[in-house]
């Protein structure tokens, strides 16, 4: 069996040179792109162990996240707090719509008053068919005991759009502290009730997702690893081609006729 023989020689060729720029530019992309997704998973495990670490701990009080908010209010995120005071339902806002398992609903953000202090507190979520708020069969006030966890103000995220923002009827579209505290001075950031209250579904703990980036770290370093192969498959097709030489035609015999 004869030897196939390759050439590689019009790798040198302008246009050749240019494909290979561009091959190496898009496997070297697609790896970078592949280790930042995998940078990205491992912030992501970092902060999901800090969040752990915050929410599961023994809990402040609201003086001494008040001091840690002085100081780097980021340090507070989901950290634990329990705080007791008396609610005041007649400022009771229904804010969303949100999700909770897949249902649409409010969450119900009510004022605390803990020792003339006012903190937001969500409390609970309620269906879209509830009616509005106070939620506390018409009670303008009453005793509160919150052990929950730290966010803060959703103002700052752009994301969050102000969707069935009515205020004059208790109805917000994101937990604006400053628009919907009862008080010029209220506490800078709001809890999360995870003790259970009648007639509101607990809003749950903190989510520990991971999201999508090692899927995406594989998807990128196979886009990189398919590039590359396939480029180098391309050249040694293309060598052997090139080292093919001219097809022999079958001459057909030819009859001599005597005169």
């Amino acid at each position: 069996m004869a030897k196939r023989r390759r050439s590689f020689a019009f790798a040198l060729r302008p246009v050749w040179l240019v494909g290979h720029l561009v091959a190496v530019v898009a496997i070297v992309t697609f790896f970078m792109f592949g280790s930042w997704q995998l940078n990205r998973l491992e912030e992501r495990r970092e902060a999901n162990a800090t969040i752990a670490q915050r929410s599961l701990g023994a809990p402040m009080g609201l003086d001494e996240a008040m001091a840690v908010w002085g100081e780097d209010p980021s340090d507070l995120d989901y950290q634990r707090i329990a705080v007791g005071g008396t609610y005041r339902y007649a400022d009771e806002f229904f804010v969303g719509p949100s999700s909770l398992d897949g249902a649409s609903g409010f969450r119900v953000v009510t004022p605390l008053d803990v020792s003339g202090e006012i903190v937001l507190v969500a409390r609970g979520w309620v269906s879209l068919g509830a009616d509005g708020p106070p939620v506390d069969s018409g009670a303008t006030s009453g005793p509160g005991v919150v052990d929950g966890y730290v966010l803060r103000d959703e103002a700052r995220f752009r994301g969050v759009p102000q969707i069935g923002a009515d205020l004059d009827l208790g109805r917000a579209g994101r937990i604006d502290i400053a628009v919907l505290a009862p008080v010029s001075d209220p506490v800078p950031f709001y809890i999360v009730q995870q003790l259970p209250e009648d007639g509101l579904r607990a809003l749950g703990d903190p989510t520990f997702d991971e999201g999508k980036h090692l899927a995406y770290a594989f998807q990128w370093y196979a886009f990189s690893a398919v590039t590359a192969i396939g480029y180098v498959v391309l050249m040694i097709r293309t060598g052997e081609r090139g080292t093919r030489g001219p097809k022999r035609t079958k001459r057909l015999p030819t009859h001599r006729t005597d005169p």
